[in-house]
């Protein structure tokens, strides 16, 4: 099978290269994602060849151009970067359609045999060669992790924003691929109303990955962790003001990550000094610090609408790290891994700290639930297994086609 893969994926050498140039860090979780999906696939005999825009908004450079390269048996080619932004779209849909047009011609021998996978949020490539495929009758596929208004929504403080219009723009092409990849089986409901072929996959996790052998000598102290959005639709205002209710000395929160609580969280440690706000740290260094504490937590409300839409990505990461994970009971978690994580059932304040108590009073004990997490998620959900399943999914397809 031939395979053209559409997003922000890039290879480690050119992620590393990106990560240290900028100012702003690219999110290391879909990069993560996108990087073990294609790695997956790869792993069940699928020829793939990525093009991928470069999430170089945080550096400073007017200007970045990545050549084409080979890492790890994938074929990686980006577009060229620009930071003005009706160019750098221009730039890309001519681009998507020029490489395009040349992937048609190479993989002519396999024409029964190919396939397009898109994530959305890559948005002129995705849509230039979703209209393409069209003409020249290849499968598309879309991969879906969130809802673009969804995110939109969250991150953008204007209504009539760039990210917005954009998003929108999005959302007028999601019925037009051939079959999905979604993140909840609620996606289903809200974007395939055509009722084409879909799957459902929540995520995946390195199972060549044991970070458990990096625990090392830590604080005495009960350490709770969290990395990720820092947003207050996220629940970290709620989880930094629980730290109000919890009397006891010896637990301490720690925060990593990036978003419009950065300020407060700054001058967080001045109000409770067991709150420490980390900063952007690379992903190898969160995965290490995962497995070093005492709990991870998520509070992220299950009452926000965006969240049937959505699943934490984060919390696969959590439970492959062995360290037990406290939660609130999404609608976008499939209830298998509620045997497997501790739940927040009062979102408010005062709850998210009763919780964290009862856990803290129970310490010796809760290791047990993240050995538990660890075997189900690195059995269940690693990438080779994902990676499998995409692959029978779409060969299916070509055999439906024929």
């Amino acid at each position: 099978m031939k395979l053209l893969f559409i997003s922000c994926v890039c290879s480690k050498t050119s992620f590393d290269y990106i990560y240290k140039k900028s100012k702003i860090k690219p999110l290391q979780s879909i990069q993560q994602f996108h990087k073990m999906l294609v790695s997956g696939l790869k792993c069940n005999r699928v020829d793939i060849t990525a093009l991928s825009e470069i999430p170089a908004s945080g550096i400073s450079n007017r200007t970045v151009i990545l050549n084409s390269e080979q890492y790890d048996g994938i074929c990686y080619h980006y577009l060229p970067f620009i930071k003005i932004p009706v160019i750098k779209a221009a730039l890309h849909i001519l681009s998507s359609a020029y490489f395009f047009l040349q992937w048609i011609w190479v993989t002519k021998k396999n024409k029964n045999e190919r396939h397009i996978i898109c994530d959305i949020f890559s948005y002129w490539p995705s849509i230039t060669i979703l209209l393409l495929s069209k003409i020249f009758r290849v499968k598309t596929c879309l991969i879906l992790t969130d809802l673009p208004s969804m995110v939109s929504s969250i991150s953008s403080q204007t209504h009539f924003s760039l990210s917005t219009i954009t998003a929108h723009i999005g959302n007028l092409f999601l019925s037009k691929f051939d079959s999905y990849v979604f993140i909840t089986s609620q996606m289903n409901e809200v974007v395939n109303k055509n009722q084409k072929p879909f799957i459902v996959m929540e995520g995946l996790v390195n199972c060549f990955f044991d970070p458990i052998q990096l625990k090392s000598s830590k604080s005495s102290n009960f350490c709770i962790m969290y990395s990720g959005g820092l947003y207050e639709k996220y629940g970290i205002k709620k989880l930094v003001d629980a730290f109000k209710y919890i009397p006891y000395k010896d637990i301490e929160l720690h925060l990593y990550g990036d978003g419009e609580l950065r300020d407060f969280l700054l001058k967080v440690n001045e109000l409770d000094s067991r709150i420490f706000y980390n900063g952007v740290l690379p992903n190898s260094e969160i995965v290490k610090r995962q497995a070093e504490v005492d709990l991870l937590i998520n509070p992220r409300s299950a009452k926000e609408e965006f969240t049937k839409y959505s699943f934490p990505i984060k919390n696969l990461e959590y439970m492959a790290s062995g360290t037990p994970l406290l939660t609130t009971q999404l609608p976008g978690m499939p209830l298998e891994y509620f045997s497997y994580v501790y739940i927040i059932d009062d979102e408010t304040a005062a709850g998210i700290a009763d919780k964290i108590i009862t856990l803290y009073n129970e310490r010796d004990s809760i290791k047990i639930m993240g050995e538990k997490a660890k075997k189900f998620v690195m059995e269940n959900k690693n990438y080779i297994f994902q990676g499998k399943r995409i692959s029978e999914f779409l060969y299916k397809l070509d055999q439906k086609y024929e």
